[in-house]
């Protein structure tokens, strides 16, 4: 293979198969995005690789962070519309000519630490929690000097503490194991995850539902792809073959995505030709669909890929990002709508994200908090791109997860909700498509269901809860054995108001403790309380006892100023049944305080 300018070219494909394209009608729901990146100030050229998204300073806004041959650059998202250039501000300029990075808080300190791959010393920024980080990557032992293509972040072993994954270009991978005190040792070979090759996309999941993360390895050339199976201890067996993925020449780019709703996460692979769509058939197996249009194989020049619901109908879209330089006029990036049948539909120009830029990366985010998933795409000889998505009238749900037992970021989490008969399956993941990260909310589309029936939740840890009854159209956070905040009053409305503190009483009083339901379904009481002012602000919220010991921890995080409500199942810290009484429910934030009773009956 020919050397090229960049590292990027230099990774692309050692044989090149051209295909006819042809487009579709855009669907039916019209959808449109509109490139913002000037106006929003992240419009930055300088041969760009990775794109990922992540809210370091946890003020509820994604910023971006984008990798470059030159200087990468961390946007810090200013809720406004735009973005300002906060690399130097962060103190996380050294890094260049690197390919991809991926947040991830590895001491579970609620702050979103940040590793970074390249040819050459890897880099791992630790979070201070002022916005500003340290490197720390020699001290951690994760400075490793390679040829960094590729990494993405999970806890391979479910001790709750964030391992990392490194694919490098023509030498060998590398697995850190997080010894829970900032340093990492490689356990490479003792995980029988080893591979030498051309290594070009990772991505980890639970393609196999048995409450682990399995990792699977796409490969340039004709060394065929990888499917690591995870014995639920950190020790992988290749079932590739098997599982009748390791087919894939000239793979660049991997994403599982539910996109048929079964419960089954299937997976895409971008090639450097028509691109592979792997049906999950839950039997450990993957079935290759025929390269049909109709099963979103577009006979370009794919490298990234994202799965999201651009439209909010309550199923997976797909968008694809194609390099130009292998051919004229090159092949334009495209976005598949999928039609609930088992197929996707190809929009025309791509409903405005269509470009014939040499493409790379892309990941998706809400980044004005309005509940339509934006993109963004890196480009190489030409400026990134911020799509703007433009919304539809269907309804929708963001959750965004808090591990306590689990990792913090509960990477590796399965979520599961039902509105209107309709379900929809996500996983937290840490990495994926080509070189990127989505945003760490999960995004779920509702069609026209004003509310989510039930909201099932597998944590890492094992731990299965539901929640029920939730209204659309908001951000809700579930904290691990603490219980769930809902938003009654939106973020983007809730800063246009000066609100009071304020505790409710709550409803109902008395209430029926859960405990005596089933472990995933459990009777509740909410107490609805509001954020004051107009800072973030850290807030308590527990249950006491007449004795005045703490029973419960039902919020202890930073929250923005806004309307929200909290509920109780009646279980205590362990997840036991307390008993029949009288508890206190108190809030406490740096200026207020208040408390109200609450009567639990058997």
């Amino acid at each position: 293979m020919s050397t090229k300018n960049s590292i990027f070219r230099l990774m692309g494909g050692m044989v090149l198969a051209l295909c006819t394209l042809s487009e579709s009608p855009l669907f039916a729901q019209s959808i449109q995005f509109t490139d913002i990146a000037a106006q929003a100030g992240v419009n930055s050229s300088g041969k760009s690789g990775g794109v990922a998204f992540g809210d370091y300073n946890n003020d509820g806004y994604p910023d971006i962070y984008v990798c470059r041959q030159s200087k990468n650059v961390l946007y810090k998202n200013q809720g406004n519309g735009t973005f300002l250039d906060a690399t130097v501000e962060a103190g996380v300029d050294q890094a260049e000519n690197s390919s991809m990075a991926v947040w991830s808080d590895f001491d579970n300190d609620g702050h979103l630490d940040l590793y970074v791959v390249r040819f050459g010393a890897n880099y791992l920024f630790r979070n201070l929690g002022d916005g500003k980080f340290s490197d720390v990557s020699q001290a951690a032992g994760v400075d490793h000097d390679g040829r960094g293509v590729v990494t993405a972040v999970a806890d391979v072993d479910n001790d709750g503490w964030l391992d990392i994954y490194i694919a490098n270009f023509n030498q060998p991978n590398v697995l850190y194991r997080n010894n829970r005190d900032w340093t990492f040792t490689d356990v490479t070979q003792e995980s029988k995850a080893v591979d030498i090759g051309y290594a070009m996309g990772i991505a980890f999941c639970d393609y196999d539902n048995d409450g682990d993360q399995d990792l699977l390895l796409s490969h340039d050339g004709d060394r065929g792809n990888k499917l690591y199976q995870n014995d639920g201890r950190g020790v992988f067996t290749d079932v590739a073959s098997a599982a009748n993925v390791r087919y894939a020449p000239l793979a660049m780019g991997v994403g599982f995505g539910d996109y048929d709703n079964d419960g089954l996460f299937d997976l895409y692979i971008t090639v450097l030709g028509p691109n592979l769509l792997y049906k999950n058939e839950g039997t450990g197996r993957f079935t290759l669909l025929p390269s049909l249009p109709q099963y979103a194989n577009d006979g370009g020049m794919g490298w990234g890929l994202t799965w999201f619901d651009c439209d909010n109908d309550g199923a997976l879209d797909l968008y694809v990002a194609n390099a130009t330089n292998y051919s004229s006029p090159g092949f334009p990036n495209v976005l598949y709508h999928n039609q609930k049948d088992g197929s996707f539909l190809r929009a025309l120009n791509g409903a405005g994200t269509a470009n014939r830029f040499d493409s790379y990366g892309s990941a998706c985010a809400d980044v004005n908090n309005d509940g339509s998933l934006d993109l963004y795409v890196t480009n190489y000889d030409a400026p990134n791109q911020l799509f703007l998505n433009a919304g539809s009238s269907n309804h929708w749900l963001k959750v965004r997860l808090i591990g306590t037992v689990s990792n913090r970021d509960a990477i590796g989490a399965r979520l599961r909700i039902v509105a209107g008969g309709r379900r929809s399956f996500s996983e937290v993941n840490a990495g994926g498509g080509y070189v990127s990260q989505n945003s760490f909310v999960q995004h779920f589309g509702l069609g026209q269901n004003t509310m989510v029936d039930t909201l099932d939740i597998r944590w890492p840890s094992g731990l299965l809860e539901r929640y029920t009854n939730i209204r659309a159209d908001q951000l809700v956070t579930a904290t691990e054995k603490q219980g769930i905040v809902t938003g009654v009053t939106s973020r983007s409305q809730a800063e246009n108001i000066f609100l009071d503190f304020s505790l409710s009483p709550n409803y109902p009083n008395p209430f029926l403790s859960g405990a005596r339901s089933s472990a995933l379904v459990a009777a509740h009481t909410t107490f609805e309380f509001s954020i004051g002012g107009r800072t973030v602000q850290q807030a308590v919220i527990a249950v006491y006892d007449l004795m005045g010991r703490t029973v419960k921890t039902l919020i202890d995080q930073p929250l923005s100023p806004g309307k929200y409500s909290v509920q109780w199942d009646g279980r205590d810290h362990a997840g036991n049944g307390a008993g029949a009484g009288v508890y206190f429910v108190k809030m406490t934030t740096p200026t207020f305080v208040a408390t109200r009773k609450v009567a639990l009956v058997k």
